[in-house]
């Protein structure tokens, strides 16, 4: 059996950037040679493949075995990140075995917004759309965006709202007006009294 690496052989301890967005988590080992699998937490993760050089962080659970393999963040090399299917799966430095990536659960994966590819025309990375403000074509404040749910369809803002609960916007052409990043804005074609 090959031993788990030390704290000190994994990774590069450090302090995680204060632009740093957590892309995803490590959900166990893909195969026996080390490669981890990873959850993304939004539907753009193209940041994972475009960095080699990812921050990672422990698990927040209390429960569970003692994690050991590192303390504070890390940086750490990607060797190979590919997608399969609904997952990613990425080889990491120092990690060379099953056992040594299945202890890597629960691991959150960080990169700096500032690593980032540039989106497109009219496109929006998830996380810079967190926080706005939003309100329609008639002024009307509906609350901000705090959450992005993912649907077969299109994406749909979660925007909070404490006078009327949360409005489910669809994040298309029809509904969506025009974001702002700089004002901080969104304009929407929606009414306060809609149900969702």
């Amino acid at each position: 059996m090959v031993a788990s690496p030390t704290p000190s052989s994994l990774g590069q301890a450090g302090v995680l950037p204060a632009d740093a967005v957590a892309l995803g988590a490590i959900v166990g080992a893909h195969g026996v040679r080390g490669e981890v699998k990873i959850k993304a937490f939004s539907a753009q993760p193209e940041a994972l493949l475009e960095h080699k050089r990812w921050w990672l962080t422990p698990p927040e659970a209390a429960t569970g075995p003692r994690f050991e393999q590192f303390d504070g963040a890390v940086q750490i090399a990607c060797l190979t990140c590919r997608a399969a299917g609904a997952q990613w799966v990425a080889r990491l430095d120092g990690v060379s075995d099953r056992e040594t990536a299945q202890s890597l659960r629960g691991v959150t994966i960080w990169l700096p917004r500032s690593a980032f590819p540039e989106p497109g025309s009219d496109e929006y990375y998830w996380v810079d759309l967190i926080g706005l403000q939003v309100h329609n074509r008639q002024a009307v404040p509906l609350g901000v965006v705090g959450d992005i749910m993912e649907t077969g369809a299109a994406p749909v803002l979660v925007v909070q709202d404490e006078a009327h609960g949360p409005h489910l916007i669809p994040f298309v052409a029809a509904y969506i007006d025009r974001v702002d990043l700089t004002a901080g804005t969104v304009t929407v074609d929606w009414q306060a009294q809609y149900s969702d």
